[in-house]
């Protein structure tokens, strides 16, 4: 790849993750949340997400530095490797995308925090991508085991957000508004946003908020792996009315995916290129993901006065897994591209995650151009078998052609941009 194409994607990503950052997004908030110094009580921090460190470091921060004798910690689950440290907040780390036995007691931990506060007390809850998996806590009868093997089925078989999390929250104790319920301390839900159209019942599967989706609706999911009907026979209802209670449920979104795109968008015109978004997001079956891109990029033509192109989207695209390869959405989409545009005119093209994860892989995507397949032929790989076999990361860690960013402190869906 052209280092100067490889430096130009790199640095839009970056530009679009600095804005979306935890700890900053979270003081930008507190910079105007003004009730703090109006607390009877005590303040308290609770979250789950793989950015959810990051924001309660803020908030611990601002409270030691102007509140010290009102501030009484917390906990925060993260997934390994997502953590920060903090002084009176305890940060858990749990398994993701899998829950794991370390999520179900850091669960029960908080669950047992949330039942002593009192109606005096304010109480944060930080929210971002992840913690569907990383608050593991069934409903009676139910064991984590089972809760893995419908997770892992849902997930291999190509269920998007919505499904998956639908799913998740008729068989929690606390996700789908229930975690609201398990305290009389004012909640204050901070969240970052990793689903399409920022919707607060998808995110984390809304343990703060009321759920619009139905038993009904879980089964039916359900109903499309047969070795998943077994268990619709757990399935419970979550809160639907608008009690006073619940409604009183304050939900702030501090970061989303609109906000990289648009900090993105900035960086990639400051480098001189044309810039476009033809679409907010993109999901579905990563084929069709790939399908639009494609009329993307015919549809956008080619620069003029030498002006080159960028096209910048956001995606949660879907991927069912048949091989036993290593991979994630981002590579495969990258593979798909540099195989389908092969030798043609110049692009260069990135897919990664802003959480810097791309399956269960240490990479948060991958990069490809035009010389991809050649570099690929050169050195004995076959793009098409990697394909099949689901194993993307192999293959572009070989061309070292990976997007590697480590844990970023936010989570705000996958970014994907097209120079050309």
């Amino acid at each position: 790849m052209r280092p100067k194409d490889s430096a130009d994607l790199l640095s839009i990503f970056s530009a679009g993750l600095k804005a979306v950052h935890a700890e900053t997004t979270t003081n930008h908030f507190l910079s105007y949340f003004s009730d703090l110094s109006q607390v009877k009580g005590k303040i308290y921090v609770v979250g789950a997400g793989k950015a959810s460190a990051f924001m309660a470091k803020a908030i611990e921060e601002k409270c030691l530095q102007n509140l010290p004798e009102k501030f009484a910690g917390g906990v925060v689950i993260v997934k390994d490797g997502h953590g920060t440290d903090l002084k009176k907040i305890k940060c858990l780390e749990a398994g993701h995308p899998m829950p794991d036995a370390r999520g179900l007691s850091a669960a029960q931990e908080m669950i047992d925090l949330l039942g002593t506060l009192s109606p005096d007390d304010l109480l944060f809850f930080c929210l971002s991508g992840g913690a569907s998996a990383l608050l593991p806590a069934p409903v009676a009868g139910l064991s984590l085991q089972d809760k893995i093997e419908i997770t892992r089925t849902l997930m291999a078989g190509g269920a998007d957000i919505r499904e998956l999390n639908t799913v998740r929250k008729h068989l929690s104790q606390i996700k789908g508004g229930q975690l609201f319920q398990k305290t009389k301390a004012r909640v204050v839900t901070l969240a970052i946003s990793d689903v399409p159209g920022n919707k607060p019942e998808l995110i984390g599967s809304g343990p703060t908020v009321i759920d619009p989706t139905t038993v009904g609706e879980a089964a039916g999911v359900l109903n499309r792996f047969s070795s998943l009907e077994k268990w619709k026979t757990f399935l419970q209802e979550t809160p639907k009315a608008a009690s006073e209670r619940i409604s009183k449920s304050e939900f702030h979104l501090i970061a989303t995916p609109q906000m990289a795109l648009a900090a993105a968008s900035a960086q990639a015109a400051a480098l001189g290129y044309g810039v476009s978004q033809p679409i907010d997001f993109l999901e579905g079956d990563i084929e069709a993901v790939e399908n639009q891109w494609h009329g993307f990029r015919q549809q956008a033509g080619e620069g003029s006065a030498g002006k080159r192109r960028c096209l910048i989207l956001s995606a949660e695209p879907t991927v069912k897994v048949k091989g036993r390869g290593r991979g994630g959405r981002n590579s495969e989409l990258a593979l798909r591209l540099a195989i389908r545009w092969g030798l043609s005119a110049p692009f260069a093209f990135l897919a990664a995650g802003t959480d810097g994860t791309d399956g269960p892989t240490d990479a948060a995507g991958a990069v490809c151009d035009e010389t991809t397949l050649a570099q690929a032929t050169a050195r004995g790989l076959s793009p098409r078998q990697a394909l099949e076999t689901n194993d993307a990361y192999t293959f572009f860690s070989a061309l070292d052609q990976l997007v590697v960013t480590g844990p970023t402190a936010t989570n705000v869906m996958d970014l994907e941009i097209l120079l050309f």
